[in-house]
């Protein structure tokens, strides 16, 4: 049920947690490898792995936040500059804590909306953010 809802054919849903009013969606991501953001060749090396705190639409009245274990991978390519990079999926954008979905919402508000407004609206939809959030995001 949860799998159809976030909508993310990339992910591999793991394991779901609700708490505190907030579901915690731990997942992965399903490709073998990554491709390096330089030089574009494709890497099986992992080098390490982080998590990403991301969150998304809500789930029934809830906050949902997706937990992303990231993996770091090395280049293979010995010429590149870069030596170390982390898979991306196209639905969350680089250094982004939000879904592109939600990043929509939040960026109509803030051109629709004063920041203040918009900051309550988004709290009234379980996606709560600061009007300087919004004010930010407007320009």
């Amino acid at each position: 049920m949860i799998k159809r809802l976030i909508n993310m054919p990339l992910l591999n849903l793991n394991r779901v947690d609700f708490l505190h009013n907030s579901i915690w969606i731990h997942a992965t991501i399903k490709s073998k490898g990554s491709r390096c953001p330089e030089c574009e060749r494709f890497s099986k090396k992992i080098h390490d792995h982080y998590i990403r705190t991301i969150s998304d639409l809500p789930v029934f009245q809830n906050r949902s936040n997706i937990l992303l274990k990231t993996r770091k991978f090395k280049c293979v390519n010995p010429g590149c500059r870069r030596k170390v990079f982390s898979e991306q999926i196209p639905d969350i954008l680089r250094y982004s804590r939000r879904t592109n979905r939600v990043s929509k919402i939040l960026e109509s508000f803030a051109v629709e909306l004063t920041g203040k407004q918009g900051s309550t609206v988004s709290r009234q939809l379980f996606i709560a953010v600061s009007s300087s959030t919004l004010t930010r995001l407007a320009h």
